[in-house]
């Protein structure tokens, strides 16, 4: 059974607050000063903000998965995060834009049913999601549709410009197809290996 939510703006009802920050390579991970020191500091900012004047929120610990695509949920620290939600531990989880929680539609609307269910908030920096408001759940689900659209239409576009380009004979990166190789007069053009 869940725990009853935390009233906002009540005394002594102190959020318990988690900040996740992700990056996708372990070249970005490996940068001391790089972007994942950048988020926490955002995050950081963001509940000294809150805190002001009041006592919103107390941060419990930072979830930092270096090298991980937000494509998979399949993150050490990602999941960390989540049992700890489940076991009830953290109130409210800060994280700076949407594609660090998740660049899939289904798995964030999994993760926002699964907060909502344990009575965890979920506040976006970068976007207007913010649970502990009022709305969210719609604002939440036009927001992700809208960033896969975007997606979808990103990738559409990569495998258009490939195919215009593999008319025209060029290379669209990555390895030669089978019987070709490039050539090395003309850059971005293939070469048949049957041509003499």
């Amino acid at each position: 059974m869940g725990r009853e939510k935390l009233a906002t703006g009540g005394p002594n009802q102190v959020r318990r607050v988690a900040f996740y920050v992700r990056v996708s390579t372990e070249g970005q991970a490996r940068v001391v000063e790089g972007s994942l020191k950048n988020q926490e500091q955002m995050l950081a900012s963001e509940l000294r903000r809150r805190n002001t004047g009041q006592s919103w929120g107390r941060l419990v610990g930072s979830y930092v998965d270096g090298g991980f695509s937000g494509s998979s949920i399949e993150r050490p620290e990602f999941k960390r995060l989540l049992a700890d939600v489940e076991r009830g531990t953290i109130d409210a989880i800060f994280f700076t834009e949407l594609s660090r929680l998740s660049c899939s539609l289904k798995d964030f609307l999994n993760i926002f049913e699964f907060t909502q269910q344990h009575k965890c908030d979920l506040v976006c920096l970068k976007t207007e999601i913010d649970t502990t408001s009022p709305f969210s759940n719609l604002v939440v689900r036009i927001l992700m549709v809208f960033a896969e659209f975007e997606r979808d239409m990103t990738a559409d576009r990569i495998r258009r410009n490939a195919y215009e380009r593999s008319k025209r004979g060029l290379a669209y990166g990555g390895f030669e197809p089978l019987g070709y190789k490039r050539d090395p007069e003309h850059k971005g053009k293939l070469r048949s290996m049957q041509k003499k």
